[in-house]
């Protein structure tokens, strides 16, 4: 018995903990479930809470976009359906780009592109991408956006406006071509600006060359390069057909221009003379057929340069402006010479004023043997940094003679080809020098002898010479001489002169 009721007393106790147990479970989940209950509640006033401002949400956004589309300064235009039809929406700024007053439901492609410049078949080609883009996969569209136009020039009333395009697709969640968003921006003015500021930076450009050089050597290889493209020009334009004479001469005014230039670091003339005088050069050697047209056409494009030096020099730099008066140089000359008739002739106190007065015409129009090579050889150093030589020794002779102004510009004008030379085929490099036996310093000497009729300068420099070897080589080549033919070392240096042998 005892057994029994203790088995009893055990199982009682065992239904009562489960009995507390699945009361618990029941607890847990009543509370499980009023908690799902009050979140779901909660979410469901969410909804209705949206519900009852989506309107207004809509419409705000609405409100935003449509000011967007008012205010904003670029076109915008969407392409939908199967007859690339315009929407309703769109920029305001598409109707005066595209000077239209109405925009939804007109054909596309036929408003956009009736008044660009591009081609029937360009914008039959557009039509076709658009085209087959709409309602097909996003690739191809994809894979035809770089043949669909990004710059274009609108012709409105005579007006041309230059315009950006860009194209994008808009797809849905299959990445299928829904509609496709056309924005057009004016860029004239912006076009308009970049170009003002690309003239401005070119301006300062010559400007800086200007004013690398002193006034003086400015003007003085303007009326030169000026002379000489005038010469060009008149050559050109009284031959029909151009003669190896007539191109010789063309060819050696380009190349002192050239020389010239380049000796000031006019950088931005150089290279476009350059290039005439190698077309000079290949039309001489039979390598090229240049028109005398095409010639005179280049030419006046180097006279333009040319103008603008001259023009920036005088507006932007003044150095043409002040208290001075312009009287040609001829006449200054001419009073000079009449003076000096004047003082024979009158009295010494007279006299002694017209000295003084033709004194200073004389410092105006000639300028002393020395100042002239000074300044003609300072392109000497220059030329050597050029060549990474070292700077000649330099001896001018001390000479008690003025240049006039012709006297000068024919001193200048040679000097250019012959300091060339020197530095450039004549003296060595200190190395090249040194291994000779030479001193690594090269030198340049200048002497005058002169009377009354005849002034000549002596100019040496003790460079390696003439290639006498080589010389004879080319001038047999050319037929100049033939092998038959006994000539001394004088003769065959000046070969280098005869007509043919060179162009350089």
């Amino acid at each position: 018995m005892g057994c029994i009721n203790g088995t009893v007393i055990e199982t009682g106790l065992i239904s009562l903990g489960l009995a507390d147990k699945i009361r618990i479970k029941e607890r847990k989940g009543f509370n499980h479930i009023n908690q799902l209950n009050a979140n779901l509640e909660e979410e469901s006033n969410k909804v209705k809470n949206l519900n009852e401002h989506l309107e207004e949400l809509v419409e705000e956004q609405t409100r935003e976009i449509k000011s967007i589309m008012q205010h904003i300064q670029l076109g915008i235009v969407v392409i939908k359906g199967d007859e690339l039809l315009l929407t309703d929406t769109y920029s305001n700024a598409t109707l005066e780009i595209l000077n239209t007053t109405s925009i939804s439901g007109r054909k596309a492609i036929e408003l956009l592109m009736q008044n660009v410049s591009l081609s029937g078949e360009q914008k039959d080609q557009i039509h076709s991408i658009i085209s087959t883009s709409l309602d097909n996969h996003v690739l191809n569209f994809l894979s035809n956006e770089h043949l669909l136009p990004l710059e274009a020039t609108l012709i409105i009333d005579n007006e041309e406006k230059s315009i950006q395009m860009d194209w994008k697709p808009v797809v849905d969640s299959d990445d299928t071509v829904e509609k496709v968003i056309v924005t057009i921006k004016d860029v004239t003015a912006l076009i308009a600006l970049e170009e003002d500021a690309k003239e401005q930076k070119l301006e300062l450009a010559y400007i800086g060359e200007i004013l690398g050089v002193t006034a003086k050597q400015f003007s003085t290889f303007m009326e030169s390069g000026i002379g000489f493209m005038q010469d060009n020009i008149r050559l050109l334009s009284l031959n029909a057909k151009l003669d190896q004479e007539s191109l010789k001469i063309i060819f050696i005014n380009l190349h002192t221009i050239k020389g010239a230039a380049r000796a000031l670091g006019l950088q931005l003339l150089t290279p476009e003379v350059h290039e005439l005088e190698q077309m000079v050069s290949d039309i001489m050697n039979n390598k090229t057929e240049k028109s005398r047209d095409f010639l005179l056409s280049e030419h006046h494009k180097i006279e333009g340069i040319l103008s603008t030096y001259e023009r920036l020099n005088s507006e932007k730099l003044g150095r043409n402006s002040g208290d001075s008066v312009f009287v040609p140089l001829k006449l200054v000359e001419s009073i000079h010479r009449s003076n000096e008739s004047l003082q024979q002739m009158t009295s010494v106190s007279h006299s002694h004023e017209l000295k003084e007065i033709n004194q200073s015409l004389e410092d105006l129009t000639y300028i002393s043997a020395s100042k002239l090579f000074q300044e003609v050889l300072a392109d000497a150093e220059m030329l050597a940094r050029d060549l990474n030589k070292e700077y000649p020794t330099i001896e001018v002779e001390n000479i008690d003679l003025k240049f006039s102004h012709e006297g000068q510009a024919i001193i200048r004008n040679a000097f250019v080809h012959i300091i060339r030379n020197s530095m450039d085929h004549g003296l060595e490099t200190a190395d090249d020098r040194i291994a000779a036996g030479k001193d690594p310093v090269g030198k340049i000497s200048l002497n005058f002898v002169h009377d009354e009729n005849f002034l000549t300068i002596r100019y040496w420099d003790d460079g390696a010479g003439l290639n006498l070897e080589a010389i004879r080589n080319i001038a047999k080549a050319k037929n100049i001489v033939s092998d038959d033919v006994s000539i001394s070392s004088a003769e065959i240096a000046e070969l280098i002169f005869h007509s043919g042998f060179s162009t350089q």
